[in-house]
This record gives C-alpha cells, sequence and structure tokens, in this order.
C-alpha cells in the first residue's frame, strides 16, 4: 500500500480532502444545492498532475462544470444532481463507461 494521493477534492471555503470517495462527491454536489452556491475543485496529483475539473453553482438551480486537461479547457452545465456526479465519478476514477460523462455535452471554453 502506498501513501501516494490520487486526487484532492478543495472547497471554495476552504476544507480539503485527499482521495475523495464517490459517496463525499455525492456530498460536494448536494451541498452546491443546499448553499445554492458555492463551489468545489478536484486536482489530480497522479500520474496526470494538473488536471481539474471545478464544480460551482451557475444561478443556484443548475451546475457549472469546467475540466482543465491535456485535450485543453471544457465546460458543460447541467440541473440534474445524478448527471453531475455520474460525470465527475467518471472524471475522477478514469471510469471506461463514458455515457454519464458525455451526457454533459462538453463544449470548448
Amino acid at each position: 500500500m502506498t501513501d501516494e494521493r490520487y486526487l484532492v477534492a478543495e472547497t471554495s471555503s476552504g476544507d480539503r480532502w485527499d482521495d475523495p470517495s464517490e459517496d463525499l462527491l455525492y456530498m460536494l454536489v448536494e451541498d452546491i444545492v443546499d448553499e445554492r452556491g458555492g463551489s468545489f475543485l478536484l486536482r489530480r496529483i497522479h500520474p496526470r498532475e494538473g488536471d481539474t475539473l471545478e464544480v460551482s453553482s451557475l444561478d443556484g438551480r443548475a451546475f457549472r462544470v469546467v475540466r482543465a486537461d491535456d485535450d485543453g479547457v471544457f465546460e458543460a452545465h447541467s440541473g440534474e444532481p445524478r448527471e453531475v456526479h455520474a460525470a465527475i465519478t467518471h472524471w475522477s476514477f478514469e471510469r471506461a463507461d463514458g455515457a454519464a460523462y458525455s451526457r454533459l455535452g462538453w463544449r470548448a471554453v
């Protein structure tokens, strides 16, 4: 077993978690809904250091998701917390099934 971190989650209020679980990611999405605002940033530490994904409130009812990686910067919008959670879980854990991830309709920024 290694102590190396692979992913870090940080909220706009300064809370931070190393290697967040799927459940924690869902709680972070729900916090944005409950607070009608806020954001959190997921940052890869290893193996692709520098890749990021930020989830924020677009207008208190919808989400804005922005990802930055070697392919560029892309954003997507959704009003569905479960859809956002599925997409960020896919990104965070590099899942092979990209249906939920692509469903957000990413576009270059």
